[in-house]
């Protein structure tokens, strides 16, 4: 049944966010039905409707989940379509290697709709496991080779048949996991949200009859994909291109090259991504985490204010090599896929879009335009007995708290968490105290974490605990964004980088309400059996978000406002802002600023190399952001290369970079991913 777009565009519009209001009452009845607190609390789950063809109809959450929920319904079509499918059936599955999941601890629930023996559509739910077995408790495979040492995989089954569940999958699960009653209940709650959008779904094609339910969705399909090209209109042709590393695969400390392409033409957006081959490491990611990644970049830069459905996917494509360490296969391990090369690739399509977006002869898209978000979500987990004999798993999801990137308008989101972790949430401490043996001593802003810039990057949070009626825990660290954070833009500096320690004993046995971060042992970013005993604390800084625009072009006022809040320190305000401060009125002195800003771009014309019209200065990473009152973990064989202009010292570009390697060939032009 033809729909016309103007003439019908009230009833598009209500069935659309009838829709909408469906989805919502999934994610409800899941945190309800749920205990877990990385359901409750950090809300680390996602909601989906389909239609018939596999199509997606809606997210009011996390489009980073829409390349695993794509590939997911995609393959519960594939393999069980043919008669298989019926009324009241709930398929799970979490196998990153056939069902799309992006590690391991997403259990993914796919749902077929019938309507008169019809296949209407598809409700899908994952949500996120506090252990899933494996080589080490909390599921991320530090120290696995492979796969099959990460965790249990499972591809897509038929979990509840006629409302009964499968008890031989059931029993084969709690085998499977360090905390059986936790990982029932919460696949019972992602049954019965599912049923239930399901059921929901079913009475809205009743009411409008299943041909023109169908025609009234590919109509606001449509018309997505129509005002996402428009916007697309407004940027001019061309190709970017820019390169970037991933560093430490759980075995050794190395660096891992990705490169990335976009090119626009004709308003359509094409993704090209390669990478060194994959590694034996869990950092690898995988095609689908990829695609929703550039996803979750483009809903946010590009279409704001659009509804994300099939007609964003409509507008752009993804290509990835596979075998790369961006596109990995069975059996590279991918438990940390979303934490390290997926967020790799968002960081690479973030810069690309930035750039494609400052070109645009639109205002509103080049003030748009942003430096990367703090692109990890640096986890720790650990695991031990607490002093009433019970075993916890406690993994510290205080990680989605990294700083947003700067913009040639507004300084960045302090605390934003990373870009694909649109409305996850930090967990309340409390909660953590009561569910977990931890007590936290803070939990605060960041100082110097936001990278430097004429808007500055928003800062990450720093995080202290100590175990809490538990004589020990052992754990592993996840982390990212260590050694490399994520650059500025526009001659804007980087964010700050993650940072771990041990600090082994308070003195006298007290615990103290802030701590040195220096008088603590470094941990790696990735690390394993990590013991920390009681009276020890567990210190966590959060990376912030890259700076947007020359630093000493700041508003002296906003230096300031910066030292005042505990954004910025009194050294980064004289080093990388030039900010002379004042106990007077207006907090500086104008004269003293003016002076010193004038000498920082004396020093560095005079520091650099100088060649047609442009001044370049190379400095080691972590030391040019140690000037800023920035850290990184240093690395010899990384450097930041600034680029001033030869007139005023004002500068152009920042950029780092090091060693690429060789990267895996980027597939034929006519391969595709999405």
């Amino acid at each position: 049944m033809a729909i016309n777009l103007a003439a019908d565009l009230i009833t598009e519009e209500v069935v659309r966010l009838a829709i909408r209001q469906i989805t919502m009452e999934m994610s409800s009845l899941l945190v309800r039905i749920s205990g877990s607190p990385v359901i409750t609390e950090a809300e680390d789950y996602t909601v989906m409707i389909f239609n018939a063809k596999g199509e997606l109809l809606d997210t009011p959450r996390s489009p980073a989940y829409t390349g695993a929920a794509c590939k997911a319904v995609q393959v519960v079509r594939e393999e069980f379509g043919s008669g298989r499918l019926a009324d009241g059936d709930v398929f799970i599955g979490n196998d990153p290697h056939s069902t799309g999941a992006m590690h391991a601890n997403d259990f993914q629930a796919v749902a077929p709709i019938f309507l008169d023996k019809h296949c209407i559509g598809f409700c899908y739910l994952h949500a996120h496991m506090l252990d899933v077995g494996g080589i080490v408790p909390g599921g991320w495979g530090v120290g696995a080779t492979d796969c099959y040492g990460e965790a249990f995989r499972m591809p897509f089954v038929k979990y509840v048949e006629d409302g009964r569940f499968n008890e031989t999958v059931q029993r084969i699960l709690v085998k499977n996991t360090r905390l059986p009653a936790a990982m029932l209940n919460d696949l019972q709650s992602m049954v019965v949200a599912a049923l239930a959008g399901a059921n929901q779904i079913r009475e809205l094609a009743e009411r409008y009859g299943r041909p023109r339910l169908q025609a009234i969705t590919e109509a606001f399909i449509e018309r997505t994909a129509q005002a996402a090209r428009k916007r697309l209109a407004a940027l001019p042709d061309g190709v970017y291109e820019v390169a970037d590393w991933m560093e430490h695969n759980g075995h050794v400390n190395a660096l891992f090259a990705v490169r990335a392409r976009l090119t626009v033409a004709q308003s359509q957006l094409h993704f090209e991504f390669t990478g060194v081959p994959q590694t034996n490491g869990l950092i690898n990611a995988t095609e689908s985490t990829v695609v929703g990644y550039v996803t979750s970049v483009l809903s946010m830069m590009l279409f704001w204010d659009l509804p994300v459905n099939e007609g964003l996917r409509r507008v752009f494509t993804v290509s990835v090599a596979r075998g790369s360490i961006l596109a990995a296969v069975e059996p590279a391990p991918v438990s940390a896929a979303h934490m390290d090369g997926s967020e790799k690739a968002l960081t690479c399509a973030a810069r690309l879009v930035a750039q494609a977006m400052s070109a645009s002869s639109d205002p509103e898209l080049r003030k748009r335009a942003c430096a990367p978000y703090g692109a990890s979500v640096s986890l720790c987990v650990f695991a031990g007995i607490d002093d009433s004999g019970a075993y916890s798993v406690f993994a510290d999801m205080s990680s989605i708290s990294c700083g947003g990137g700067g913009s040639p308008i507004v300084d960045g989101m302090d605390a934003a968490g990373p870009q694909a972790a649109s409305l996850m949430r930090i967990p309340d401490v409390e909660s953590y105290e009561a569910a977990y043996p931890v007590l936290f001593l803070y939990r605060r802003l960041a100082k110097d974490s936001g990278g430097a810039g004429l808007h500055r990057g928003g800062v990450g949070l720093e995080a202290a605990w100590t175990p809490w009626g538990a004589d020990s825990l052992i754990g592993i660290t996840n982390a990212a964004g260590w050694q490399i954070p994520v650059p500025g833009g526009q001659g804007g500096y980087p964010g700050g980088a993650t940072e771990q320690r041990r600090i082994r004993g308070a003195a006298g046995g007290t615990l103290p309400a802030t701590v040195d971060p220096s008088q603590g042992d470094s941990i790696e970013a990735k690390a394993k059996d990590v013991v920390l005993r009681r009276g020890e604390i567990w210190y966590m800084r959060y990376p912030g978000g890259g700076g947007w625009g020359d630093p000493l072009d700041r508003d002296p006022d906003l230096v300031v406002h910066d030292v005042r809040i505990g954004t910025v320190s009194e050294r980064a305000a004289d080093g990388a802002y030039g900010v002379a401060l004042s106990d007077a009125a207006p907090g500086y002195d104008r004269e003293a600023t003016r002076v010193r800003r004038d000498e920082i771009r004396g020093q560095r014309l005079l520091s650099a190399q100088h060649s047609g019209g442009v001044a370049t200065r190379r400095t080691r990473l972590a030391d040019a952001l140690a000037a800023n009152g920035a850290y990184a973990a240093p690395r010899n064989d990384v450097e930041l290369v600034e680029a001033f202009e030869t007139e005023t010292g004002r500068n152009r570009d920042v950029v780092y970079t090091a060693e690429l390697g060789a990267t895996v060939p980027l597939p034929p032009a006519d391969h595709r991913v999405l």
